[in-house]
């Protein structure tokens, strides 16, 4: 009986150890292994701004396909199952440098290639290259041709442009405000493209001052006189009328000064002067101001004031000898 048992653990054993051993075929065969194979001969390549084709090497054992993210590059083959030579035919670049990706998969790999093509020579011109304007607001227009991306800025505020920024050919305005002065204004507009700058320079006339003339006086007294001129403007009159003074032979505004009352569209126009002083020697100019500035007559008048009547130079009455004094 005891042999009997020992026989059985023996067995037992035996069996345990057979369905335990590293050496069965059981489901846990380890990681798959990946036989296929995928390999370009480079992972970047850049063509110049010309039209032109470079070759990329591929190394493969298993199906590939290729993809590309620019239309302005072309490969063949786009696809095969073997080794094989890409040929890529980049076309002419006429403006700035640009990139793109080219993606090659197959076999469970993904492989890229990255391409740059040049950008052209920069190309910049502006026509016209000069602009005179009126005093008036008023805008005309230039053309920018180019190969690239510009910008547009102008040194003066009264001098604006429609864009600041735009690319290739194209028109734009070029707007002044009016200019309420008699000089005449600059400003420089300048369109940049890379390290290219054309400078357009504007030029923007003066406005015309008010037009003053026939200036003349009469009934002249111890104390007024009556003047008269004449004012035409192409701007509205704000202020017109006579500037004297008895030490400036050329009197202005920042003199003693009556303004006229006359309807502001009628030319002709009167002062009278109040409150001068008798036996007083008066230099007198007839001035007109608009939005553009003031102007008086060429020429000056003078005249002197009379005497009190009654009275002698030293201020005393005087009486003659008929009436008895």
């Amino acid at each position: 009986m005891k042999k009997y048992i020992i026989f059985l653990l023996s067995f037992i054993l035996s069996f345990s150890f057979v369905n335990c051993g590293g050496g069965g075929g059981g489901d846990d065969d380890g990681p798959v292994i990946n036989k296929n194979s995928l390999a370009v001969s480079t992972s970047s390549i850049t063509f110049e701004s010309a039209a032109s084709q470079q070759t990329v090497n591929i190394t493969a054992n298993c199906d590939w396909k290729v993809s590309c993210s620019a239309s302005w590059l072309t490969i063949n083959p786009m696809s095969g199952n073997a080794n094989a030579t890409l040929t890529l035919s980049a076309q002419e670049n006429t403006v700035t440098a640009r990139e793109a990706t080219i993606t090659v998969t197959g076999g469970g790999f993904t492989r890229t290639i990255s391409v740059t093509q040049r950008g052209a020579d920069l190309k910049l011109s502006v026509s016209p290259m000069t602009l005179t304007f009126e005093y008036k607001a008023e805008e005309k227009t230039i053309a920018i041709t180019s190969n690239s991306s510009w910008t547009v800025t102008s040194d003066q505020d009264w001098c604006t442009v429609s864009k600041s920024s735009g690319s290739n050919n194209e028109n734009i305005t070029v707007k002044v405000t009016q200019n309420n002065s008699a000089d005449k204004r600059t400003a420089n507009v300048k369109i940049t493209c890379g390290n290219k700058t054309e400078t357009l320079a504007v030029t923007q006339n003066g406005g015309p001052l008010p037009e003053v003339s026939k200036l003349n006086y009469s009934g002249v007294t111890f104390s007024e006189a009556s003047c008269t001129f004449e004012v035409t403007s192409k701007e509205a009159i704000t202020e017109c009328g006579i500037c004297y003074s008895t030490s400036n032979k050329n009197p202005t505004i920042n003199d003693s000064k009556v303004t006229s009352s006359s309807p502001a569209n009628q030319a002709a126009k009167s002062v009278k002067l109040t409150g001068l002083s008798k036996k007083t020697t008066y230099y007198i100019r007839a001035y007109a101001t608009s939005v553009i500035g003031t102007s008086y007559t060429s020429e000056m008048r003078t005249f002197t004031t009379t005497n009190i009547p009654g009275e002698d130079d030293n201020g005393k009455p005087s009486y003659s000898k008929k009436q008895g004094w």
